[in-house]
């Protein structure tokens, strides 16, 4: 690989790239995307675990379907499992955060700062409105 005044030129046997640097305004507007597409992403994740969990849970103390059938040590370990899996998805948003921003130096990634001015106002009118 040859550098050249901001460019980066990639030598290939089927064809020559060259990419040039992109400006700070680029890289800190990418940031922003990335992180506001982790919120949401990391929001999907966590909302479908505990919204699948909460199910079940209802189901099974209302006696509907079959999650009422099911033991209760077998109950109790897929109850542990939702919870764990939960915990994971926390600490791999925060850990994913820390390690992005301070390991490799992306000072606009805040995925909850970034994704505020978004929620307030598409996200939560859509959620009263549903309500």
């Amino acid at each position: 690989m040859k550098q050249r005044r901001g460019s980066i030129i990639q030598w290939s046997r089927i064809s020559t790239i060259v990419a040039i640097s992109p400006d700070m305004e680029d890289i800190e507007l990418l940031q922003r995307e990335l992180s506001i597409k982790f919120f949401f992403q990391s929001t999907v994740d966590f909302v479908d675990i505990f919204g699948v969990w909460a199910i079940l849970v209802v189901m099974r103390y209302c006696k509907i379907g079959l999650p009422q059938t099911i033991p209760t040590s077998a109950w109790v370990t897929l109850n542990q499992q939702y919870a764990v899996s939960v915990v994971l998805e926390i600490f791999a948003f925060v850990g994913g955060v820390y390690l992005i921003g301070t390991k490799l130096h992306c000072k606009n990634f805040m995925p909850i700062q970034n994704s505020k001015p978004i929620l307030l106002k598409h996200t939560f009118p859509t959620v009263v409105a549903t309500i």
